[in-house]
């Protein structure tokens, strides 16, 4: 179900996002927890109703069985064997109580575990990427610039979804493709793309081409400060007059139709000549790269084409 959830994420707004594209960016855009939340809030009301269990010998016999074979014979194929080691990771004190009970053979004294303290700890694991970010995504580490950039630049509240997920003004499809390509950094821009090229280029010599200033070529270089793109800016006055050069004001601003076709203007005009200077093609590139289905934490680093981290 997490994969299938996964997968929906990454066609929303019309986007075909690659597999690179960070699932936890993914979530905290469109406003919502991952499915496997929900599963485990679930497990544990199903755990508890099992300690609990009085009237039912033949399934309280099953769970006792179940917690021997998984803790006294250590076999961890077994549903109570993966059910502790989840509770483990959340509530590392209760699921040594369950073993030490187990051991002892003292069922009577084991206790229902708390689902909300379960649910918080989840919760702040899965949050803390979002944890000690530098003001500056161009500051940032290699492990930190992605989520500095989504969490500095693309949102004004983490804990709220994308202003245009409410939205409810028609958008341009094509618009609304660009925009949340550019958010999510499953853009097309030489920050993203130079992670592949020649097995993963240093940051700093991810260059832009449309101008000569020798600046590398991010999100904000390409929304606010390349001369190559400024007529189309002054198109745009409204949003710029308003964010006041603050790159957080203008991708959070309200008017998130206009902003989308901003970015898409920006996005063609960009194209116009990329085959004439962009030294590879991101249609050559694999986006079916396989990195660990079960951690998230390699698409939130620098990656190469092989999954390898970049330094």
């Amino acid at each position: 179900m997490q994969k299938v959830q996964n997968l929906f994420l990454r066609q929303a707004g019309g986007s075909c996002l690659r597999k690179t594209v960070s699932r936890r960016l993914l979530h905290t855009e469109f406003g919502c927890l991952p499915v496997s939340f929900t599963w485990m809030k679930m497990s544990c009301g199903f755990w508890n109703r099992l300690v609990k269990q009085t009237s039912a010998p033949v399934l309280r016999a099953a769970f006792v069985e179940n917690l021997q074979l998984s803790i006294v014979d250590g076999v961890d194929k077994y549903w109570c064997a993966e059910m502790l080691k989840c509770l483990g990771e959340a509530v590392p004190d209760y699921a040594e109580q369950v073993k030490a009970v187990v051991r002892s053979r003292s069922f009577v004294g084991m206790q229902p575990v708390d689902v909300e303290t379960v649910l918080a700890a989840w919760s702040i694991k899965w949050n803390e990427c979002w944890q000690d970010l530098p003001e500056d995504p161009r500051n940032a580490s290699s492990e930190k610039v992605v989520c500095s950039t989504y969490d500095k630049w693309m949102s004004d509240c983490i804990s709220q979804p994308a202003k245009y997920v409410n939205f409810d003004s028609n958008f341009n499809t094509e618009h609304l493709m660009d925009l949340v390509r550019l958010r999510v950094g499953g853009h097309w821009l030489n920050v993203v793309t130079g992670r592949w090229i020649d097995g993963g280029r240093d940051r700093r010599s991810r260059l832009c081409w449309k101008c000569a200033g020798c600046v590398v070529e991010d999100e904000k270089h390409f929304m606010m400060e390349c001369p190559a793109y400024q007529d189309i800016r002054d198109n745009f006055q409204e949003l710029y007059n308003d964010s006041q050069g603050d790159m957080r004001k203008l991708m959070c601003h309200p008017k998130q139709h206009l902003l989308a076709k901003l970015v898409h203007q920006l996005r063609t005009f960009r194209d116009e000549d990329r085959l004439l200077h962009f030294d590879v093609h991101l249609d050559s590139f694999d986006s079916d790269i396989e990195l660990n289905p079960l951690d998230d934490e390699d698409e939130l680093v620098e990656v190469h084409q092989s999954g390898n981290i970049v330094a």
